[in-house]
């Protein structure tokens, strides 16, 4: 008789993606998205990004919509997308939440 390793016996899997706080997922992340980091940075943004969580720091509100703009853009690109419910332009005076 086999012995599990306390595993679910009710597995889906996948064609894409990885599984989300999978021990790998925050590596393949970084690797994917360096494209996005040099586009971005050829465009003169500063981004904050961990894994797939990312600030683009920007001076104005015009700034930043004009960023989720080549953010949308750059991320369709790689055939990403960005999550618009996660997605908000604030002021960091206000104070913010990162990952």
């Amino acid at each position: 008789m086999e012995q599990g390793l306390g595993l679910a016996k009710n597995v889906i899997g996948t064609l894409i993606g990885t599984l989300q706080g999978g021990v790998i997922s925050p590596l393949l992340a970084n690797i994917y998205l360096h494209h996005f980091d040099e586009r971005m940075a050829e465009l003169s943004y500063e981004v904050v990004r961990y894994a797939d969580d990312f600030f683009v720091l920007c001076g104005s509100e015009e700034e930043a919509r004009k960023a989720i703009s080549h953010v949308k853009e750059i991320l369709g690109e790689l055939e990403l997308t960005l999550h618009l419910e996660k997605t908000k332009i604030k002021n960091l005076a206000e104070g913010v939440d990162f990952l």
